[in-house]
C-alpha cells in the first residue's frame, strides 16, 4: 500500500475525489462503500497501456492509499507485450 495525493473538489452539492493517478489512468468501472465507510475505487485505463489499481479512501483519517496493482497481482505487468490487465470489471462488495 502507499499513500495518494489527492484533493476533494466541491461544486455546489457536489463533492467529488481527485487524485494523482498513474499515466494513462483516465477511467473507473467499479466504485463500493462497505460499511466501514471507507471508498473504494478503481483506477482503470480505457486506451492506453495501464495496469489497472484499486483504491481505498478512509474519510475519517482523510487517507487515500494504493492497495494494489493489478499487473503485479497477476503477474502480468503492463508493460509484458501482451494487452493490460487494464480494467476491474467485477462489483466491490464486502
Amino acid at each position: 500500500m502507499k499513500s495518494v495525493r489527492f484533493a476533494i473538489v466541491e461544486e455546489g452539492p457536489f463533492r467529488a475525489l481527485a487524485w494523482e493517478a498513474p499515466p494513462n489512468h483516465d477511467s473507473s468501472w467499479a466504485i463500493s462503500v462497505p460499511s466501514d465507510g471507507s471508498v473504494y475505487v478503481s483506477s482503470c485505463s480505457e486506451g492506453s497501456a495501464a495496469s489497472a489499481h484499486l483504491l481505498r479512501y478512509d474519510p475519517a483519517r482523510g487517507e487515500l492509499v494504493d492497495l494494489l496493482d493489478i499487473g503485479e497481482l497477476s503477474d502480468d505487468r503492463w508493460d509484458s507485450g501482451r494487452v493490460p490487465q487494464s480494467k476491474i470489471h467485477t462489483c466491490l462488495r464486502e
